[in-house]
């Protein structure tokens, strides 16, 4: 799991598949193979990884979610985007499958639908930030300040700490020409996100 962590996959199997016996009924176990062999081109290996997730866990709105978030991370947005409808479905009261959902249309363009699903986790969970910040994201592309700002503001009122949110309204306030404005918010970023490129740039160009 350590490898797994840091995106070592290969050692993550390397170390995990002779175990493949014994836990091939342990969810996290499924999941985390899955991804693994999906990481390292095995689509043969990880779609029968994910088949015996299904097998194991069941149709469950937690289980479409728990899959929806592997094809997250696989990057296989359209069946990121199948399972986390199915989880919706099947449980409308399940507020992270929303903020999956509205990730993976985020990812195909569909700002609107994407939106539209980060405004259904907030009336679930209004104490949870990451909305906020993914639907302010959204209106900072459209060139909606005003709204923009306001979303990350919201965010960092539930969590002042939030490198994402703290870029994403320093680069809002910098559009505004409010530079002497930004800076804080930028620097914060940095320093709790040093490695992120995201504090400095959008989609790969310098703010």
């Amino acid at each position: 799991m350590s490898y797994f962590m840091t995106d070592d996959y290969a050692h993550t199997v390397q170390t995990l598949e002779p175990l493949s016996g014994l836990e091939k009924t342990d969810l996290v176990y499924l999941y985390v193979m899955g991804i693994c062999y999906g990481k390292l081109k095995r689509q043969s290996d990880s779609d029968k990884a994910f088949e015996q997730l299904v097998q194991v866990g069941g149709e469950t709105a937690h289980m479409h979610l728990f899959l929806g978030k592997a094809y997250l991370d696989l990057f296989e947005t359209l069946s990121a985007q199948n399972e986390l409808e199915k989880a919706v479905a099947l449980d409308p009261d399940l507020p992270f499958a929303y903020l999956n959902l509205g990730v993976a249309y985020q990812l195909q363009g569909m700002s609107e639908k994407a939106g539209d699903e980060f405004k259904k986790k907030m009336a679930i969970t209004p104490g949870e930030p990451w909305s906020y910040d993914s639907l302010g994201t959204i209106y900072f592309y459209r060139g909606d300040t005003d709204h923009a700002a306001e979303m990350f503001r919201k965010a960092l009122a539930l969590d002042g700490r939030m490198p994402p949110s703290l870029a994403g309204l320093g680069k809002t306030l910098l559009r505004e020409g409010k530079a002497a404005e930004s800076l804080p918010q930028l620097k914060r970023a940095v320093e709790g996100e040093p490695a992120s490129a995201s504090s400095v740039t959008y989609w790969g160009k310098p703010i």
